[in-house]
């Protein structure tokens, strides 16, 4: 009768443990993975891990940027996607906490739990996402899973017809037309290795090879990115609201000036079937101060 009530409670425990788990995002990543130090230098986060090292980078104090370096391979230090430099927001340590390491701006916090390892992103008090099993290696590809809620509504990943919410979709990531699609087309024109959150954050993993991004349709609130090359590295990015979410993603990557206001002209697509169009338009640009055009003519029959 002991035996029974001792083992009904070692299963309670660890079932408690597991749900405490779950509610804070504290997963154990890779479990050969494990915490051997910490530096931080030049404003960038080194946590060196038995199979490699995490370079964590403060780009604004909403805007942190990760990486994955595996031991005995060599980075290539450039962006496909990102304009900003970091140095307007740096990381201030704590580690008062046993078995922790807080990462803390004036906004985002990256908490570090030593064992098991893990890495988790907050913004103002709450927990926006965490790395799951973290980076992972097989013989043809390579990538990082990280782990949402369960209410989570995600958006992003370019141009296709599957509806707003992405979630439970695995997308190709690389760049095909569809010619005749109707109500869906899961591949279609541009891509972009992007999700958004209804919790008011991106994540842009910056890598510009073949791959696939999967919204969880494995419905285990997992989100799962792998790549046949490229290096494994990712963007959170914390809004207050939906304008300031948007400001900071442009912010990272670079905001195209606008075209001059003539350039955007109707006039410019319009059919020059009518001699006199071509007698009218350079006096109509010319009396509002606008630079002359050039417009596209097409035969008539």
């Amino acid at each position: 009768m002991k035996s029974l009530t001792q083992s009904r409670l070692l299963k309670t425990l660890l079932i408690s443990t597991w749900l405490v788990g779950v509610a804070f995002g504290v997963f154990a990543q890779n479990i050969n993975r494990t915490f051997v130090s910490y530096t931080l230098q030049n404003g960038t986060a080194l946590i060196e891990v038995s199979d490699g090292t995490y370079k964590i980078t403060p780009f604004t104090n909403q805007i942190v940027h990760t990486s994955f370096q595996p031991q005995g391979v060599t980075l290539k230090k450039f962006s496909y996607a990102v304009s900003l430099k970091p140095g307007a927001a740096s990381f201030k340590a704590d580690e008062s906490a046993a078995g922790q390491i807080i990462l803390n701006t004036d906004g985002m916090q990256v908490v570090i739990n030593k064992q098991p390892f893990n890495i988790s992103y907050h913004y103002a008090g709450n927990e926006l996402i965490a790395e799951k099993n973290g980076y992972f290696r097989t013989d043809s590809l390579q990538g990082t899973t990280l782990v949402i809620e369960e209410n989570e509504v995600l958006y992003g990943g370019g141009t296709r017809v599957l509806g707003m919410n992405r979630r439970g979709n695995k997308l190709e990531m690389y760049n095909r037309a569809h010619y005749g699609y109707e109500t869906h087309s899961p591949l279609m024109n541009f891509t972009m290795p992007l999700f958004i959150s209804s919790k008011k954050y991106a994540v842009l993993f910056d890598n510009a090879s073949v791959g696939t991004l999967d919204l969880d349709s494995e419905k285990n609130n997992t989100i799962k990115y792998q790549t046949v090359g490229g290096t494994i590295n990712y963007y959170v990015i914390a809004g207050n609201d939906w304008y300031n979410l948007n400001s900071e993603y442009t912010l990272l990557t670079g905001r195209q000036p606008l075209l001059p206001r003539w350039a955007l002209s109707r006039w410019h697509s319009a059919r020059c079937n009518y001699h006199r169009y071509i007698l009218v338009w350079p006096w109509y640009f010319r009396a509002h101060g606008q630079p002359g055009l050039v417009p596209r003519f097409f035969p008539t029959t």
